[in-house]
């Protein structure tokens, strides 16, 4: 049941951006796409291995809905969020999709916790929203990096 829904979310994510028009080009949605794969996967690293602040499920198909939120939804959300924030011009639609994308996260995270996909041990909501903020301030500023190099 989990598997299927976060299978669903994976193709709403998908289906979103795929809607969109496009303004990066293909090297820069990979590297886009990549840098958020590495930051997520980082993140989760240092989160669950490292200073064990949530604890995963142990059960095969809740894992997979792990799997898919950690390499599918969440870097997939992370390359809307930067193609639109390249692709339109009003800032008043820059910040109603961007905290469209973040509140789309949030509740992902929200089922990951009620379908006890993880577990927080030393973690929180709390901490979860602003460490998901911090990824996507991340993930835009390094690819302003990225431009600015291109650039030159």
């Amino acid at each position: 049941m989990e598997f299927l829904i976060y299978l669903i979310l994976s193709w709403i994510s998908i289906t979103i951006y795929a809607l969109l028009p496009k303004k990066l080009k293909v090297v820069e949605v990979i590297f886009v796409f990549f840098v958020g794969s590495i930051l997520v996967m980082n993140l989760f690293t240092i989160v669950e291995y490292n200073f064990e602040l949530i604890t995963l499920t142990t059960e095969t198909d809740k894992y997979f809905s792990l799997l898919l939120y950690r390499s599918v939804i969440l870097p997939v959300v992370l390359l809307t969020f930067i193609t639109i924030l390249q692709t339109v011009e009003s800032n008043v639609h820059k910040w109603g999709s961007s905290l469209f994308l973040y509140g789309f996260i949030l509740l992902v995270e929200y089922l990951g916790i009620k379908f006890a996909i993880y577990f927080y041990t030393k973690w929180s909501f709390l901490l979860s929203s602003i460490d998901i903020l911090l990824v996507f301030g991340l993930c835009l500023f390094i690819f302003r990096l990225y431009k600015r190099q291109e650039g030159k």
